[in-house]
């Protein structure tokens, strides 16, 4: 499985990952339903923890910290 690589232009940050977007996607709305599994909500706080470099309540980017 390719790759890829998330980035956070504010912050100078960027992560790998194998997860696609609609992957992404689908785990959002999970967390935000109560679904998520905690494997999917553990991986939202390292994307997230990673691109925002652990800034609490970071808004510079998108619910998974990535900014173009």
């Amino acid at each position: 499985m390719k790759t890829r690589i998330l980035t956070n232009s504010f912050h100078n940050t960027e992560i790998r990952t194998r997860k696609t977007d609609e992957e992404l996607d689908a785990i959002a709305i999970r967390i935000s339903d109560g679904t998520a599994s905690e494997a999917e909500k553990q991986l939202k706080r390292r994307i997230q923890g990673t691109l925002c470099r652990d800034h609490r309540n970071c808004t510079c980017g998108d619910d998974w910290g990535r900014r173009g």
